[in-house]
């Protein structure tokens, strides 16, 4: 069917990572919602299962949001039961946004250590606006954004070793994640000098500089 390359710190993390590099329309992993899940008047959820397609992941997280159990997940596509265990955590984390009233709701209790157990597990910032019955679009968006850091809820910067530590990696393979305290590597001094991600007179999109 295809593959795709994603990096984090849990599988929660990479899997809805994958799917809005995939899918720029997609704010993450998600089963009807996606607008990927054929309707069951067409084909059944079950046959949507068993049957390998390059939507059927979509279909998987539908079945574990509508309450059906790993193993019965497993007996009709046999995806090893480790995969879709991390895919019920997803499904349950949803379900436990939608069950707020709205955002303040959300960050009533543990605020800091709720939002970042929501961004560890990948969920995007659009995401939890949908959920909590935040503004539309990124109004919505900017609202979660804006109360994350106020909350302390930042990304880190980390460096992968791409040789092993059998000699010192100079190589900026990096990746962002809230999955951590520190970031492997200072700031550029000239990181704020970068241009921003529009076309430029000779065609080409700037890189932009980090933000949170």
């Amino acid at each position: 069917v295809g593959e795709v390359m994603s990096i984090g710190r849990t599988f929660e993390e990479v899997i809805q990572k994958a799917c809005r590099m995939v899918n720029p329309a997609l704010d993450g992993l998600e089963g009807r919602d996606s607008g990927l899940v054929v309707d069951e008047s067409e084909i059944s959820l079950e046959e949507q299962l068993k049957t390998p397609t390059d939507t059927r992941l979509f279909a998987v997280q539908a079945a574990l949001e509508d309450g059906w159990s790993v193993d019965k997940v497993y007996q009709l596509t046999k995806i090893d039961k480790w995969f879709l265990s991390k895919l019920k955590n997803i499904s349950t984390m949803r379900q436990a946004c939608k069950d707020k009233d709205n955002l303040d709701d959300l960050v009533s209790k543990n605020a800091a250590e709720r939002l970042r157990a929501l961004k560890i597990a990948g969920f995007s910032d659009r995401q939890i606006a949908r959920y909590c019955d935040a503004a539309e679009g990124q109004r919505g968006e900017a609202q979660v954004r804006n109360l994350r850091k106020a909350y302390g809820v930042l990304p880190v910067v980390k460096q992968i070793d791409t040789l092993a530590a059998e000699f010192p990696a100079q190589t900026n393979y990096l990746y962002m994640t809230y999955s951590g305290d520190a970031d492997d590597i200072p700031e550029s001094p000239h990181s704020s000098h970068l241009p921003s991600p529009v076309a430029n007179d000779a065609g080409i999109a700037g890189v932009p500089p980090r933000t949170p």
